[in-house]
């Protein structure tokens, strides 16, 4: 029997009609899960802005993996003046692209292309549970990865903006999988790049899969870290050969920008001089 990609079409479909027509006929499992959830979203999106009071009047704001996007409805509500997200699956941004509101939106995988996204734009980034430890991105890169992920979300954030991100922990019968969140490598790679965990909130944390919540207050001023270690030229070679073995999507991701980048990079595979 031959198989139909559903998804295939949804690039041409421009109205609410339509693309509700093709949920019905294809019922998407993921998608129809999320919407099943869309009180218990906004709720929890709702309990982070009230615990920071954060005024979104006017604000630009990026969601990153928005999944039925309530979100970007609870922001539009409060007055942001831009209602942003990015999303890989084409079902959750073609549904967030034909809001009424006309949210901006990128198709793409979050981890390898935030960099093509406006820098210098947004007032406030959310993400939750958007990024995980046993995503392939931080499996393959750990906290060189994430940190460097977390270096390119920040380009994206106009002076005192505010970062949120509530990464996702995998369990199995109410227990957690991998380990305290606290004492984590995730953890200790949010704190290099400057977040601070918020504390429990009720309504928006969730045992065990959504424990801890970071946040970051981008600064006026970008602030530099000074290259302390330094590579020698066999280093160099042996980092370039192994770079030229990885995929072209992840070469590109990690398009270097810096000394401490490459430094970090030699580091994380083991070349450091």
């Amino acid at each position: 029997m031959l198989f139909i990609d559903p998804t295939k079409d949804l690039d041409t479909i421009s109205s609410r009609d339509a693309f509700e027509r093709h949920v019905a006929e294809h019922a998407p499992a993921g998608f129809l899960e999320m919407r099943s959830q869309q009180l218990r979203a906004i709720e929890q999106n709702r309990v982070l802005l009230d615990h920071l009071k954060i005024n979104l009047h006017g604000a630009r704001c990026l969601d990153i993996g928005p999944g039925h996007g309530d979100s970007l409805d609870l922001w539009h509500e409060l007055g942001a003046s831009e209602c942003a997200f990015v999303d890989r699956d084409p079902w959750s941004a073609t549904h967030n692209r034909l809001k009424p509101y006309r949210p901006r939106g990128w198709q793409m995988q979050h981890f390898l292309s935030i960099q093509q996204l406006p820098e210098r734009h947004f007032d406030f980034v959310w993400s939750y549970g958007a990024m995980s430890a046993r995503q392939w991105y931080c499996r393959a890169f750990r906290g060189f990865g994430l940190r460097h992920w977390l270096r390119r979300v920040e380009r994206l954030c106009r002076p005192n903006a505010t970062i949120v991100i509530c990464p996702h922990w995998s369990a199995r019968d109410g227990v957690r999988l991998d380990g305290d969140p606290e004492y984590h490598w995730i953890a200790e790679s949010f704190e290099r790049a400057g977040f601070k965990p918020l504390p429990f909130l009720s309504g928006h944390n969730i045992e065990p899969v959504y424990p801890i919540t970071w946040i970051k207050e981008v600064p006026r001023v970008r602030e530099r870290t000074a290259a302390r270690r330094v590579l020698d030229f066999a280093a160099i070679r042996k980092l370039l050969e192994r770079i030229s073995k990885w995929p072209a999507g992840a070469v590109a991701a990690h398009c270097l920008d810096s000394a401490m980048e490459l430094i970090e990079l030699a580091d994380f595979c083991g070349f450091v001089a």
